[in-house]
């Protein structure tokens, strides 16, 4: 990677798979990139509005917005446009991958995908997105540089278009520049006179140039002097045109002008060839005697001529006039109305043209495709369509071609199975077919089929043996499938089957047999191979509304679960699981709207000398005051935050709000500290420590020995060694950092030892039942012992009783917090607080 790209990037992970964003966020976080992950598009189009990231990782098969939509949203804000985007599909054919790069993306990887692949890709995009900018900064200052060096050209540079020239009227000098000498075919050298440029023109051109010279010069202006004329350059003969300018002296006289010159000779040309074109294709048109008719409104008849009697195998005799009911008796009745609706828009003023296509019988009974075009060319008195003429054009060969693409357009060329527009159409009707069915004991299935181990048995067995493969797996599913099975494959070695599952029937056993069939070994023309297949599988919902891209999606997610499970088997799609993780990023996006509202708020609870009953310090407890739920406790919102970069977010917001409050009691003259909890996710980001100084710059009254940190000790555990280094830094800084919840994880002396945390905190679990359980009494008697013998301060939190504090300070607990002393509290209630707290006289009795 190169300096430049060092600072972390941030990357953009948008797909509705959680699997996929559990993969990518580990991988790209673990290569120390910052990683933002979103489940659906329009989530991730409006953080990216909010701050764009230097690269998006792109599913395309995702509900509500696909990829391709998101892609061209990016694209079309312009200032969203330059961000890559490189999708990430299970997509493999080529018409996802084109409309990919249609749509504006810069790299397609295909699942399952490796992570070498990922990594690579991903950071190739980010060095050329950083040699763009350094692009983009160098081609800045040359334009400036350019500018400023051609400033007094501007005038030129506005006229000229490839040579230019002035005259002085005084002397009749001619100065020429850029391109002019090669134009008029001299050789470049000193001033010219106009009679000498006049001998360069084409000698039936010099009169007219003369005459508009002349005419521009008595006028004073040039904005009239545009002209075309031709130049002897040689050998050749060549086009030129030229505008001119004038100069005035203070009286308004003409002293020079300026003038511009362009080689036109390639653009008359080309007109000339365009005019000739027109002609032979006039010609042409006239010899291809296209059936001609009219249709008179007034007697309701159509008049048509010999060839288009012919097109349907009449004699001209047999068809003047044709009444309009014989002419709609021909047409196809499928066509009928949409012929008529044609027409009759057009007689309305609504289309200019009567234009259509439609099918007519020929007379021996086979339907001809004429392409109609037509415009009213009479009107009667009162403006209404007296006659409307128009020509007839045979298109029935180009209409079976373009119905023969049509069908196969639908099919997979190598298998003949509906391919994925063809399983888009027939699901739909599947779906649609399921809803209005009377029957209730009929289900509707649908399984993605993907073989294990392909790639590997083509570069065996090359190409053909691939295809071999491919043909004899169509042929094993088609010849197990029901009647009213649809087998349709989507692309490589991916087949998806719609069933329809009636009464007891199991469609996860049907589709269990049919991996064992595929398990079987195929014989090739150049040897045997076996492979396996894996299997997803989803049920239509019989209470939800599914369309056939969220049911094809689903199965594809079960595929994924088992192919990530070791393949060779079937998954089903678990939509209890899935509404689960789609209501914590729900979750997750209340939030993050919560925060930008400002609807977060702190609680304090004290912390306290158990038998002097100082106070200590306050921990700042976060709280969501929901406009429509109220106060929401932390325990209803802090796990959706779990693993989540918006934890950091929040982690910032609590300090910076922690912080405030200590300035303002500072300036009360209330001089305490205040804890905060320090998420695993801030522990892990490598800016963490800057921005907290960067924090504590901003509020100077405050000291930083106020501030302390708390930190789980299971977030400590995800990297020891990073977190310990942490420590010291804050340390440095004069911030004290405490062991929460101490017992509940590693817990070892070991542990403790390697991170110099200055307090441990014993979890309140411990402290609860110290009364009745003897081990508990131990289990904190020993961390008490741990602390004393490693210099660590220890205080106990979870104390609700009095006999909890007593207890605590003949263990040799000296501080603790809890419900026994107070819960936690507005910061508007501290002060009223402060001044009724009064230690226990059981607690300043101890023992």
């Amino acid at each position: 990677m190169t300096e430049a790209l060092a600072t972390a990037p941030t990357i953009m992970v948008v797909d509705d798979t959680v699997a996929n964003l559990t993969l990518l966020g580990d991988l790209l976080r673990g290569e120390g990139y910052r990683v933002v992950q979103f489940p659906r598009g329009p989530m991730a189009l409006e953080a990216a509005r909010a701050q764009a990231p230097d690269l998006i990782l792109l599913d395309i098969m995702m509900p509500e917005m696909d990829g391709f939509e998101v892609c061209r949203e990016l694209k079309a804000d312009p200032h969203l446009a330059h961000i890559p985007v490189l999708f990430i599909s299970a997509l493999g054919e080529v018409d996802p991958k084109v409309e990919a790069f249609a749509a504006g993306g810069v790299d397609y990887i295909t699942k399952p995908f490796e992570r070498a692949e990922i990594l690579a890709r991903t950071r190739t995009q980010l060095e050329l997105l950083d040699a763009r900018r350094r692009l983009e900064q160098q081609r800045s200052n040359l334009e400036t540089q350019v500018r400023e060096r051609t400033a007094h050209l501007t005038r030129a540079q506005r006229m000229a278009r490839v040579g230019s020239w002035t005259i002085d009227l005084d002397s009749n000098e001619l100065h020429w520049f850029d391109d002019s000498w090669r134009l008029m075919g001299l050789t470049q050298g000193g001033p010219v006179t106009l009679e000498r440029l006049l001998q360069q023109v084409h000698p039936d051109d010099r009169k007219r140039l003369m005459a508009a010279w002349e005419q521009a010069l008595a006028s004073g202006r040039g904005d009239d002097y545009n002209l075309s004329y031709r130049v002897l350059a040689g050998d050749e003969v060549c086009w030129v045109k030229e505008w001119i300018e004038f100069e005035h002296d203070d009286h308004g006289a003409v002293v020079a002008a300026t003038g511009s010159i362009q080689d036109i000779t390639d653009q008359v040309r080309v007109e000339q060839a365009l005019r000739t074109e027109r002609r032979r294709l006039r010609n042409a048109l006239d010899a291809a005697r296209a059936g001609s008719w009219e249709w008179n409104a007034e007697h309701r008849t159509l008049n048509a001529d010999r060839a288009w009697a012919e097109l349907l195998g009449y004699r001209p005799e047999e068809l003047d006039p044709v009444g309009i009911e014989t002419w709609e008796g021909l047409v196809h009745p499928d066509d009928l109305e949409r012929v008529r609706d044609s027409l009759r828009r057009h007689v309305q003023g609504q289309q200019p043209v009567h234009q259509v296509e439609y099918r007519i019988r020929h007379r021996d009974g086979h339907w001809v495709w004429l392409r109609t075009s037509g415009r009213t060319i009479e009107y009667d008195d009162q403006g209404g369509p007296r006659l409307v003429a128009g020509i007839d054009v045979d298109v029935s060969a180009q209409k079976t071609r373009q119905l023969e693409r049509e069908r196969l357009a639908r099919l997979d060329p190598l298998t003949g199975l509906p391919n994925r527009i063809g399983l888009a159409e027939q699901l739909t009707e599947a779906i649609r077919n399921a809803g209005n069915a009377d029957q209730t004991d009929s289900r509707l299935a649908v399984a993605y089929i993907d073989l294990d181990g392909l790639g590997v048995a083509n570069l065996r067995f090359g190409r053909e043996g691939g295809d071999q493969i491919i043909l004899e797996t169509a042929r094993r599913i088609s010849d197990m499938a029901a009647p009213d099975t649809i087998v349709t494959r989507i692309g490589g070695d991916e087949f998806v089957l719609v069933l329809s599952i009636s009464g007891a029937e199991n469609a996860g056993d049907r589709i269990r047999r049919l991996i064992r069939q595929l398990g079987r070994p195929i014989v090739l023309d150049s040897g045997r191979v076996r492979l396996t297949a894996s299997a997803g599988l989803t049920l239509l919902s019989t209470t939800e509304r599914e369309d056939e891209e969220q049911l094809v999606r689903q199965a594809f997610q079960a595929l994924y679960e088992a192919k990530l499970k070791g393949k060779n088997r079937l998954e089903l799609f678990d939509k209890d699981r899935e509404q689960n993780l789609r209501q914590r990023y729900e979750r997750l996006d209340a939030i993050r709207a919560g925060l930008d509202r400002d609807q977060f708020i702190l609680h304090y609870q004290p912390k306290v000398h158990l038998r002097s009953g100082d106070v200590l310090g306050f921990e700042a407890l976060i709280r969501w005051q929901h406009p429509e739920q109220g106060l929401v406790p932390p325990g209803e919102f802090i796990p959706a935050l779990t693993n989540q970069p918006l934890a950091v977010d929040v982690g910032d917001w609590v300090i910076e709000r922690a912080l405030k409050q200590l300035a303002q009691w500072n300036d009360d003259g209330f001089e305490t500290c205040i804890s905060v909890n320090v998420d695993g996710q801030q522990l892990l980001d490598p800016d963490f420590a800057e921005r907290l100084a960067g924090q504590l710059a901003a509020h100077p009254g405050v000291r930083p020995h106020q501030l302390e940190l708390e930190m789980l000790e299971t977030s400590a555990m995800e990297d020891i060694e990073q977190v310990a280094d942490l420590i010291g830094r804050f340390q440095q800084m004069g911030i004290s950092v405490s062991l929460d919840d101490y017992g509940t994880g590693y817990s070892s002396l070991t542990f403790v030892k390697r991170l110099p945390v200055s307090t441990i905190k014993i979890d309140q679990s411990f402290v609860r039942d110290l009364l009745i359980d003897s081990e508990h009494e131990a289990i904190i008697g020993g961390i008490v012992t741990l602390a004393e013998k490693l210099q660590r301060k220890v205080i106990a939190e979870g104390v609700e009783t009095e006999q909890h504090g007593r207890r605590l300070i003949e263990l040799g607990c000296q501080t603790g917090q809890g419900y026994g002393i107070a819960r936690p509290m507005p910061a508007g209630d501290v002060r009223a607080w402060l001044a009724q707290w009064q230690v226990p006289a059981s607690w300043r009795e101890a023992p």
